[in-house]
C-alpha cells in the first residue's frame, strides 16, 4: 500500500502528475488540509523494483515549497541516472500578477533505494514569465468570464535525455514574446537544461546533488501577428526523441479560432531557441459552451479545461511521438485527439 500522501490525513489532492525512470516511479500532488488551506506538493518515490511485489517499498517528501503548486517530476529515458528530478516554477500561488525569472528544482537522492532524500533547493535564473490569462475563443456565449482555463504556469511534461532536461509551461507575452502582465496573448515557453552544468549541452559535466543545471536554449511558442485578437496557445506538452529533435503540442484558441490543436518543433541541428511554423492537428468549427466556473469564494474563475496533455516516445523505435491534447470534437463538447508524429 502505497503511503498515504494527504499529510494531516484528510483533505484534498490535486494537479497529479506521474513520471518514471529505471530507479523509481514518482507521483506527484498539491495537497490540502481538511480546511481547504493549501499545504503543498507532496511526492511519493516508489522503489520500482518493489513493484509487484508484497513489499512496495515507497516514501513521501511531503509539503515542499509550501509557498507554492504544481512541483513536477520529470520522465527520465537515459539507462542509467543518477537522481530522480523535481521542477517548479514560481514561488507563489496561482493566479499571481507578478513577473518572475526563477524555477525551483530539487534532485532525489538515491531514487532506488529504501530512504530516498532530497537535496538542497536548487534556484534557476530563466529568462522573465509570469502567468497567463485565460484564453477567449470562437463562438463564446458567456463573455470572457468564461474564457479557458490555462491554469497558470506550472512546470509540465519534465523528462530527461542525455542529461538534458526539458520542461515547458504557459505564460503571458506581448506581441514580441516577451512576458508581460499587460500582453493579450499566452504561449508556450520551453526551456533545455544541462544537468551536469556542461555548457555545450552534450552533459560532458559531473553531475551532483547540488550542480546548477546550464540552461542550453529556450524559447516561446506564441503569435506574432500585430493584432487585437490573437491566437492563445496554452496547456503544453514536450518531448524529443533517441536523437534529440523535439516536438511541442498544446491546445489553441482565440477570439476568431474555436479550440483546437496544433504542434511545433525543432530538429536537433537547428539553431538554438528556434521552432518550426505550428501545424494544425485538428480543424474543428465547433464552440465550448459551459459557462463561467465559480470556485467556492463564488468567484468565476474561467471555463475548465484540460490542465495537462502529452507526448510520449514509440516505445518500440523510439523515433515516432504519440501526441494526446483537448479540443473542442462536438458543440460544447471535448474530444481527444491521439496522433502519431514522425519526426522527419
Amino acid at each position: 500500500v502505497i503511503p498515504q500522501i494527504r499529510p494531516l490525513g484528510t483533505g484534498d489532492l490535486d494537479y497529479q502528475q506521474l513520471a518514471v525512470d529505471k530507479n523509481a516511479v514518482y507521483l506527484s500532488a498539491d495537497t490540502f488540509d481538511k480546511n481547504g488551506s493549501f499545504y503543498g506538493s507532496s511526492v511519493v518515490v516508489i522503489k520500482k523494483s518493489s513493484l509487484g511485489t508484497n513489499n512496495l517499498i515507497a516514501k513521501v517528501f511531503y509539503g515542499l515549497l509550501r509557498a507554492s503548486a504544481f512541483v513536477a517530476p520529470a520522465d527520465n529515458f537515459d539507462s542509467n541516472p543518477s537522481f530522480g528530478y523535481l521542477i517548479n516554477s514560481s514561488n507563489n500561488q496561482y493566479p499571481s500578477s507578478t513577473i518572475y525569472n526563477k524555477l525551483y528544482f530539487y534532485r532525489i537522492i538515491n531514487p532506488g533505494s529504501t530512504n530516498p532524500t532530497l537535496s538542497p533547493l536548487i534556484t534557476i535564473t530563466v529568462p522573465n514569465y509570469t502567468d497567463p490569462a485565460n484564453a477567449p475563443y470562437k463562438g463564446n456565449l458567456f463573455g470572457s468570464a468564461a474564457y479557458l482555463q490555462t491554469s497558470g504556469s506550472p512546470m509540465v511534461a519534465c523528462h530527461v535525455r542525455k542529461k538534458q532536461l526539458y520542461a515547458c509551461h504557459n505564460i503571458q507575452v506581448n506581441q514580441l514574446g516577451v512576458a508581460s502582465l499587460s500582453g493579450n496573448r499566452v504561449g508556450v515557453r520551453w526551456y533545455q537544461f544541462d544537468l551536469t552544468g556542461d555548457t555545450t549541452g552534450r552533459g560532458l559535466g559531473t553531475e551532483t546533488s547540488t550542480k546548477v543545471p546550464v540552461r542550453i536554449q529556450s524559447g516561446t511558442l506564441y503569435d506574432a501577428a500585430a493584432t487585437s485578437t490573437p491566437l492563445f496557445y496554452f496547456n503544453p506538452s514536450i518531448m524529443t526523441d533517441k536523437n534529440g529533435n523535439m516536438v511541442i503540442a498544446c491546445s489553441v484558441s482565440g477570439v476568431n479560432k474555436y479550440p483546437n490543436v496544433v504542434y511545433t518543433g525543432r530538429k536537433a541541428t537547428d539553431p538554438k531557441g528556434i521552432l518550426r511554423t505550428p501545424v494544425a492537428l485538428t480543424n474543428s468549427t465547433y464552440s465550448y459552451n459551459f459557462g463561467p466556473f465559480v470556485d467556492p469564494s463564488n468567484a468565476n474563475i474561467g471555463q475548465r479545461w484540460g490542465d495537462l496533455s502529452s507526448l510520449c516516445p514509440d516505445p518500440v523505435n523510439d523515433l515516432d511521438i504519440w501526441s494526446t491534447q483537448e479540443f473542442a470534437a462536438v458543440q460544447n463538447g471535448w474530444g481527444v485527439q491521439v496522433t502519431k508524429l514522425i519526426p522527419a
